[in-house]
């Protein structure tokens, strides 16, 4: 019997005859469905395309689609050999008991992968034997493995010769290859963020002397608990962009400060107490100290959250192409930040008439002290508690609306009725001339509190971008029809741009500390036109304003109660979500309360005496960077504060005094009260005469 079966199998193996698997026999189910839904659907697949591109993520497949099953259509084949970017992340193609990844060969007959150029593997429980039995094509110019279980790469990654762009974000690799730079000649941008690399030398990194990542320009490394960074130009001689960032770097290497290519270099969030090496390195024929100075090519520096204390002051100097640096968080002493201030005030002489030469944009955590136990700072002091205990900050007065504090997880800073967005929203047919025609589904006014809702504008674009893309017009349109189509698509693409830059920063939950007692200040930002139109003299108008000065006494009061105890017992920081020009009105109104003859002016100029010329407003100082209604509440704070001390003739000003609007008319009515009393009791009788001796 056993012969006869192998003979059996024998026979049709020469015959050319293969068995059948299950899924080419089956039925019809829910997920081939899906699967064909998106093959013939134009929007998605995008077949007019030159780079035509397949969406199959987020399904739960365990295999990918062949072409040769029955459920997908005749023509499944023909359309798989035309794909050039494959999206199958969020699937199951590595769960245990999924068959192996199978694509196509280039030239093969047909199927998926014969074309393809790029694939997106990511997040699909891939472990290392799982990819090592995974057929890739080498045609592949940009693969993504990321938020996977791979501890080793395997073979048929390093034979992929043309891989240009290759992330593994997310895995439990340890190390690299031995020869990876020597079997990825072709490699420019390498992502290797949240695995567990501790040291970065050539060995980790498999590019051992004399191989080298020749044309490598973008390295991420954030997240991999790096205490040692040991890689120099010899390794990689065309970097650009590196990023080091939540490591635990103490000091930065000799190999380091050696990559003169570099233009962008991300420090942020390790141990950096100095800006130079523990090495000296030969510059000229003299031994000089390495450091970041020598980076002649730096634009952009971040060294957040960090313990640097002294800056150089011929950083500037040394570093001629940079443009910002991010210094936050970080204990800088007083000569650092004179430093910082020299660097991003613009030269005061101009060389060149025709080129004006702009200051370095400085990222710098501001803490101006006021006065004794009083500071107004920037955002980024209040997200590290490290630096608040630097300063000694035991009280927190936080000027934010709710949607600034995160009440809504996908509201970002940036209100749907902003005239700067207007063009932009309306482009993206988001915002029309007639309220009537806006979409229910798109209408921004109707996302919480008013701001922009990430998601509608994304979906918009998207809407947008199938309409007008040339790639959706017929085959035989005219070279015009394609020029207008490429400039709206063009047009649409600024629009969307431009809103995300304006909302970049996605509001989250502001951090709070145990040790800290807070106070929220509920002042809006400034809306734009919505408030510029309102008319100064209506109600609701003076409802705000008069909402604003109710909100300031709150904030003098808890202000009044901190700084009441001993002297240097409370420090009390003032801070905005969002830019400092509201801190700055907090805190001029209780300088208007506690200073005699103070003007408003005065006290705003003290406030933008600390700030970087960096952070402060383009003319017209504090005021024109406010809301209308905080200003006219100022003004009217200003105005109450000055009438209640003429009522009052003699007060001390001590500095346990309540210095809110009710403390001084209490003091004012106490006053009043004793002179009525005393203008009100019976003459005093006369002395008694003397005894007679």
């Amino acid at each position: 019997a056993l012969k006869t079966a192998s003979a059996r199998s024998f026979s049709r193996r020469e015959m050319g005859w293969q068995t059948l698997p299950s899924w080419a026999t089956a039925a019809p189910t829910e997920l081939d469905a899906a699967v064909r839904a998106r093959l013939e659907n134009p929007g998605v697949v995008g077949w007019r395309g030159r780079h035509a591109r397949l969406d199959v993520s987020k399904l739960g497949l365990e295999r990918l689609p062949t072409g040769r099953e029955p459920a997908l259509g005749a023509s499944a084949a023909e359309k798989l050999a035309k794909v050039r970017e494959l999206d199958a992340s969020s699937n199951a193609l590595g769960r245990p008991g999924a068959p192996p990844i199978e694509f196509a060969v280039a030239g093969g007959g047909g199927g998926l992968g014969s074309s393809l150029t790029s694939c997106d593997l990511s997040a699909n429980e891939l472990s290392s034997s799982a990819l090592h039995a995974a057929t890739l094509p080498s045609s592949l110019c940009a693969l993504s493995l990321s938020l996977n279980a791979i501890t080793a790469l395997s073979p048929n990654v390093l034979a992929l010769r043309s891989l240009v762009r290759l992330k593994l974000a997310r895995n439990r690799l340890t190390k690299l290859p031995t020869a990876f730079a020597a079997c990825l000649p072709s490699l420019e941008e390498l992502d290797l963020s949240h695995n567990q690399i501790r040291s970065l030398s050539e060995t980790t990194m498999g590019c051992a002397f004399p191989t080298s990542f020749g044309k490598l320009r973008e390295l991420r490394l954030r997240s991999n608990e790096t205490e040692i960074f040991a890689l120099g130009p010899r390794s990689l001689p065309a970097l650009k962009i590196l990023d080091l960032a939540a490591n635990r770097l103490k000091s930065p290497s000799e190999g380091l400060c050696a990559l003169s290519s570099l233009t962008n270099l991300n420090l942020s969030s390790n141990q950096l107490a100095s800006l130079f090496s523990s090495t000296c390195t030969n510059q000229r024929r003299m031994w000089v100290p390495a450091g970041l100075h020598l980076l002649s090519s730096l634009s952009v520096l971040s060294l957040a959250q960090n313990a640097v204390v002294d800056v150089p002051p011929a950083l500037a100097e040394a570093l001629k192409d940079l443009i910002e640096i991010d210094i936050r968080c970080n204990p800088l002493s007083a000569e650092s930040q004179q430093v910082l201030a020299r660097i991003a005030a613009p030269p005061s002489s101009q060389t060149n008439s025709d080129k004006i030469q702009m200051g370095v944009r400085v990222k710098a955590s501001m803490a101006h002290r006021l006065a004794s136990g009083l500071l107004l700072g920037d955002p980024s002091i209040a997200w590290d508690l490290r630096t608040l205990r630097a300063v000694g900050v035991t009280h927190v007065v936080r000027v934010a609306d709710d949607a600034e504090l995160g009440a809504h997880r996908n509201a970002r800073p940036v209100r749907s009725d902003d005239p700067r967005l207007a063009e932009s929203l309306r482009t993206l047919g988001l915002l029309t001339d007639c309220p009537d025609k806006i979409p229910d589904s798109t209408n921004l006014s109707d996302s919480p509190g008013g701001w922009l809702d990430p998601k509608a504008v994304r979906d918009a674009f998207l809407r947008t971008a199938r309409v007008v893309h040339p790639d959706k017009l017929a085959p035989g349109a005219s070279d015009e029809l394609r020029r207008e189509a490429n400039i709206k698509f063009t047009a649409a693409k600024a629009a969307y741009e431009s809103i995300a830059e304006a909302a970049r920063t996605e509001a989250v939950a502001m951090p709070t500390f145990r040790e800290i007692r807070y106070h929220r200040v509920p002042i809006s930002p400034a809306t734009g036109a919505a408030e510029s139109g309102e008319d100064s003299d209506s109600a609701a108008a003076a409802a705000r304003v008069d909402e604003v000065c109710c909100a300031l006494d709150e904030a003098n009061r808890f202000i009044h109660e901190a700084r009441s105890a001993p002297l240097g017992t409370f420090v009390v920081l003032v801070h905005s979500a969002v830019g400092w020009s509201r801190a700055a009105a907090v805190v001029s109104a209780y300088l208007l309360a506690t200073t005699a003859g103070l003007p408003l002016s005065e006290a705003l100029s003290r406030c933008e005496a600390g700030v970087l010329p960096a952070y402060r407003p383009i003319g017209g100082g504090v005021l024109s960077a406010l809301a209308p209604h905080v200003s006219k509440a100022l003004s009217s704070f200003e105005e109450q504060c000055h009438a209640q001390r003429k009522k009052v003739i003699e007060v001390v000003m001590e500095p346990g005094a309540d210095v809110s609007r009710e403390g001084l008319a209490a003091t004012a009515a106490a006053v009043s009260a004793a002179a009525t009393a005393a203008a009100d009791a019976p003459p005093p009788l006369p002395p008694p005469p003397p005894p007679v001796a």
